[in-house]
């Protein structure tokens, strides 16, 4: 490699059984070491934007079924607020609060409307 040059990282690829075929940069799968709740095989991840802004996809690369709809919270909801205890900033490795990206798991309905 030329002097000055910079490496591309590697690319993980997986077949999202909602979002079809996806490949993602090794440094941006986000890694869950106990797994979301409820999901404790599902440790990594892949953080999608959608077309629309303040949506993302959160797609799990362990289980190609496993995609959930994320949202930016604070555009919704205007006393929304995140209070991190001692220990939460600590495994966040951050005290400044432009590091943090809050997102909301979206759930739908089963009756339409409700």
């Amino acid at each position: 490699m030329s002097a000055g040059a910079t490496m591309t990282p590697p690319l993980i690829s997986v077949t999202s059984e909602v979002l079809g075929a996806i490949s993602v940069a090794a440094d941006q799968v986000v890694e869950v070491s106990e797994g979301l709740y409820g999901f404790p095989t599902s440790t990594r991840f892949a953080l999608l934007p959608t077309p629309r802004e303040g949506l993302y996809w959160l797609q799990s690369m362990d289980h190609t079924a496993l995609v959930f709809l994320l949202v930016d919270p604070f555009p919704f909801f205007a006393n929304y607020h995140v209070e991190l205890g001692e220990a939460d900033k600590a495994r966040l490795a951050t005290t400044t609060a432009e590091d943090i990206l809050v997102l909301a798991i979206v759930t739908m309905p089963t009756t339409p409307g409700s």
